[in-house]
């Protein structure tokens, strides 16, 4: 059916016209009406005119409609390269994005094993603005700040070894230990390594605070001992701190042992010592020069002896035969005008005397015996260097005036 002022087509069972109501007419006598009335217009030479016209019109009608569908597919193709390329674009600054977090992580990695952590971090901030939801970023920023934390520990059990502080450097050693036990990461072997020597530094200076407090060679030595298990500087520092006072300890020791002339006591603590410091040469010397001591010393003292044997005989001889030694003698005349001489005498033995009986000559200055006689004297008991004394009267022929000398012939006491 067909509506003639709409120009519009509809189905063949509609009857009015949707768009103006009018009565609808039926396309194919419509079509053959239109058809009678051209012919009947046109003559045959025009009809085929009009048909050749309606022919490129037709054509021309089909040409914008192609013209269309053309450009469409053009601009659905430019549409679908832009978004390619656009897409590709896309893909390749992502993964250019990709590879400079990449980079960074790794060089963040780099510098945190070397101990660079402040350089890691910037390194770590810089991917994670790029890529803000990588979790690995957040999870290796939050182990350098763990390994930054645990440094901080060492560093304070740094200074507390350099100051000498044994006590809180033992707790915060232990501390840092056990943080260490719950890091496995590689950013932590350099704590580990760390750890080793906080170690040795910890044993060298309880060690040196321990040498503070022992003073005999055998500890001395057992602590040489324990020391020579230790290696690094600090511990060589500490050997030879306790080889000196060995050798100090020593010659402390020997040097008293030889005042007192115990050269084989002195000897054999030089030996002692030399168990711990094998062929050491300052001990080596010491005895060496104290051997030589000895040998002097033997020979010096068996002389003595020997002098001392001789002095021993002859005072043994002066105390058996001349003991009493005169001094002096004075001369006196008694109440009856007899002469009275009294003679002074000393003990020259070496030891005390006593029950002393003496016999003596009166002497006139031509050495003729005048008078002789025997006598005890005083005191009875004579201390070595005291005096003794003793007092005869001459007979009445004899003027005291002649008397030019005393002489003690003969004595005989006792040694105590």
């Amino acid at each position: 059916m067909y509506c003639h002022p709409c120009q519009r087509t509809f189905s063949d069972d509609a009857i009015y016209c949707s768009q103006c109501g009018q009565k609808l007419t039926d396309t194919a006598s419509f079509s053959e009406n239109k058809l009678e009335q051209t012919i009947a217009i046109y003559p045959a030479d025009e009809l085929e005119k009009l048909a050749i016209v309606k022919k490129n019109k037709r054509q021309l009608k089909q040409k914008p409609v192609f013209n269309f569908v053309f450009r469409s597919v053009i601009v659905m193709m430019i549409v679908f390269v832009f978004l390619c390329t656009a897409l590709i674009f896309a893909y390749r600054k992502e993964v250019k994005i990709n590879e400079q977090v990449l980079l960074l992580q790794s060089e963040a990695k780099a510098k945190a094993l070397a101990g660079e952590y402040e350089e890691a971090l910037l390194k770590l901030d810089e991917a994670i603005i790029l890529r803000p939801n990588f979790q690995a970023l957040k999870a290796d920023h939050n182990i350098i700040h763990e390994a930054i934390r645990i440094q901080r520990l060492a560093d304070e059990i740094n200074i507390a070894l350099d100051k000498g502080i044994e006590v809180e450097s033992e707790k915060k050693l232990d501390l840092f230990r056990q943080e260490l036990n719950g890091f496995k990461e590689p950013i932590f072997n350099s704590h580990r390594e760390q750890l080793e020597t906080l170690n040795m530094k910890f044993t060298i200076l309880s060690l040196t605070n321990e040498l503070t407090q022992i003073f005999t060679v055998d500890e001395l030595g057992n602590l040489l001992n324990v020391v020579n298990g230790l290696v690094g500087e600090d511990a060589s520092t500490l050997r030879d701190q306790i080889k000196d006072r060995i050798r100090t300890t020593t010659t402390a020791e020997v040097n008293e042992l030889i005042k007192l002339r115990r050269y084989s006591a002195a000897i054999t603590t030089i030996n002692e010592s030399l168990t711990w410091l094998r062929n050491d040469k300052q001990l080596v010397d010491m005895k060496t020069n104290i051997e030589n001591q000895r040998h002097e010393y033997e020979l010096a003292e068996q002389k003595r002896i020997q002098e001392a044997m001789e002095q021993q005989a002859a005072e043994d001889l002066i105390n058996q035969t001349a003991a009493v030694e005169l001094v002096s003698f004075t001369k006196r005349l008694d109440e009856l005008g007899q002469g009275v001489i009294i003679v002074s005498l000393k003990n020259v033995a070496t030891r005390a005397i006593f029950d002393v009986e003496l016999e003596y000559s009166a002497l006139n200055a031509a050495g003729e015996v005048l008078y002789t006689g025997k006598t005890d004297v005083e005191p009875e008991y004579i201390l070595s260097g005291d005096s003794l004394v003793f007092n005869f009267t001459l007979p009445a022929h004899l003027d005291v005036a002649m008397v030019n000398q005393i002489k003690i012939n003969k004595g005989t006491w006792s040694l105590d």
